[in-house]
């Protein structure tokens, strides 16, 4: 199998490729000529190495984007799992996550939001609903499965700093959102506006090797929004639920929740935006990148951004399992290193700094290199904020 790189997109695939040094070995075999030949959108199986020996995960979203949008079947940030495993039978949520495909570190300021219908469940294992792989639908830039117990569907997509969730819920019955922030004992806020129509909180980053446990100096904040008017509103920790309390900051496994009134449509557009600055960044960032609210034009763009990024190599012969393997593995690598500036430019300082920053000149800091400084591109700036 041969690999031949678009010529009339060297420089710009250049510019990917830099981003993720293991990508370099795509450059050994080019061509002058290209030939569309293979969709490789189509050939990338989200599946492969969805098991404890692989670690990958089927996230959607964007190429090198701050957070990834999965289905969740381990509810916990644990070192060393991967939020969804295809061997699990139950699903405990969808996760904006920041997981590192294929390793075996852990996710890090990660919330996740789950539809419930009829009776209000709150902790992941009360919630969590059977589902069928059969009626599973991935790909990098759209997911969607259908919840047994709730009898709902679901289905995600992302941009950049946002992600979006179609909730297709029974027409009639009680029907809710629980959301909890992945927080460890005694951390983490959330917060209940419903004159705004949004659940706002944050989830504070720790560190994984050295000074485990201690503060990593940032938290990942969320901002989740919604249209539809509502019945009842609050906040849980643990199994007790609080009615009508707008926040919290409890010991243990807290979250909030949202009853939809029973005028709402059984459709249900949420989007979620994500900052690792502010909950006012992650409530821009979702203006900037989801202002309104369909959900197939952010599918859309999402789509056409991995069709840019995977159609930039082209590759010849090879079997279609090797075809698939091949661009897999491009969609793996491609992401990370993830953006951590906000859509304004607005990223935390490096190593524990303490202050903010703000860039002048439109370009993105990233992170997650698994290395330590990278000197800033002609076109893009590029950090790695330690968390060890």
């Amino acid at each position: 199998m041969q690999y031949r790189l678009f010529p009339r997109r060297i420089s710009s695939c250049f510019q990917y490729v830099t981003q993720s040094g293991a990508l370099l070995l795509l450059f050994l075999v080019c061509s002058a000529a290209f030939t569309q030949s293979l969709d490789p959108y189509s050939l990338v199986d989200p599946r492969i190495g969805i098991a404890h020996d692989g670690q990958t995960y089927p996230v959607v979203g964007m190429p090198f984007g701050m957070t990834g949008w999965t289905p969740e079947t381990q509810a916990t940030e644990d070192k060393c799992l991967s939020p969804y495993y295809y061997k699990d039978s139950k699903l405990t949520g969808f996760r904006g996550s920041h997981w590192l495909s294929g390793s075996c570190t852990e996710d890090y300021g990660s919330v996740t939001l789950m539809p419930v219908t009829g009776e209000l469940k709150v902790t992941p294992a009360a919630r969590a609903s059977q589902f069928s792989h059969s009626s599973e639908v991935m790909s990098p830039a759209y997911y969607s499965v259908f919840l047994r117990d709730y009898q709902t569907k679901v289905e995600l997509t992302g941009t950049l700093h946002a992600g979006m969730l179609r909730l297709t819920y029974p027409a009639t019955g009680a029907r809710h959102l629980v959301v909890q922030p992945n927080v460890r004992v005694g951390q983490g806020f959330v917060e209940v506006r419903p004159e705004q129509h949004e659940i706002v909180g944050y989830n504070p980053v720790v560190r994984i090797y050295q000074g485990a446990g201690e503060s990593a100096g940032f938290n990942g904040y969320f901002a989740v929004r919604f249209r539809e008017n509502i019945a009842d509103f609050g906040t849980w920790c643990g199994d007790r639920i609080v009615q009508n309390l707008r926040s919290t900051k409890n010991p243990s496994q807290t979250g909030a929740f949202i009853t939809f009134a029973n005028a709402a449509s059984s459709q249900v557009i949420v989007k979620v935006g994500t900052s690792f600055t502010s909950i006012e960044e992650a409530e821009k960032n979702l203006d900037a990148e989801e202002s309104g609210w369909d959900f197939e034009q952010v599918h859309h763009a999402a789509e056409t951004a991995w069709r840019h990024l995977l159609e930039r190599i082209e590759i010849e012969g090879g079997t279609t399992e090797q075809q698939t393997i091949f661009y897999t593995a491009l969609f793996h690598s491609s992401l990370a290193p993830r953006i951590v500036s906000d859509a304004d430019g607005t990223y935390n300082g490096f190593a524990q700094e303490g202050r903010l920053h703000h860039t002048a000149d439109g370009s993105a800091h990233y992170d997650d290199f698994s290395l330590g400084y990278i000197p800033r591109t002609s076109s893009t700036a590029h950090h790695s904020r330690a968390r060890s």
